[in-house]
């Protein structure tokens, strides 16, 4: 047997559970992503009774270099002349972000990008047990809550 077949056969059930391991990462990933984006819809929903904006849903291809290519729900809001994407990016997200009132950061489990093209504003998913916590970025690594008030603020800003 060759070195190479010999080591395969050694780190088989690793690899395989490993790649178990990330496909329910990405399973989760699109369902809290798609969980989110339904929130942001049902807002800019009732934020504009008149139909100012133009919002389309979309599904826009996010690509993994373990998992190869998958489709991640987003936003496309048009407002007169300008735009802002709301873009899911790939679940694997380095770095920490601190939730407010703990002491210690934890890893960020994705982000989201919001991006007029000249300005890009990250949301950031926090698991807590089986919840999704979202953060904004703020000073200091602490996060700032995601909420409607956030949202819209956010939107506006990108929009002007």
């Amino acid at each position: 047997m060759s070195v190479l077949a010999n080591y395969l056969r050694t780190e088989a059930a690793h690899l395989r559970a490993e790649a178990e391991r990330q496909r329910a990462a990405k399973l989760d990933w699109q369902r809290a992503v798609r969980e989110v984006v339904q929130l942001m819809l049902r807002w800019l929903d009732e934020a504009d009774p008149d139909r100012l904006m133009r919002v389309n849903r979309g599904e826009f291809s996010v690509e993994n270099y373990e998992l190869g290519s998958y489709s991640m729900p987003g936003l496309t809001i048009v407002l007169g002349r300008s735009w802002l994407r709301i873009v899911a990016d790939d679940l694997d997200v380095m770095g920490v972000i601190q939730l407010p009132g703990e002491s210690s950061p934890r890893p960020i489990d994705g982000r989201i990008v919001f991006d007029n093209g000249i300005d890009r504003v990250p949301l950031y998913r926090v698991k807590d047990g089986d919840q999704d916590v979202w953060l904004w970025w703020n000073h200091g690594g602490i996060g700032k809550p995601f909420d409607r008030e956030s949202f819209e603020a956010t939107v506006v800003g990108l929009l002007r």
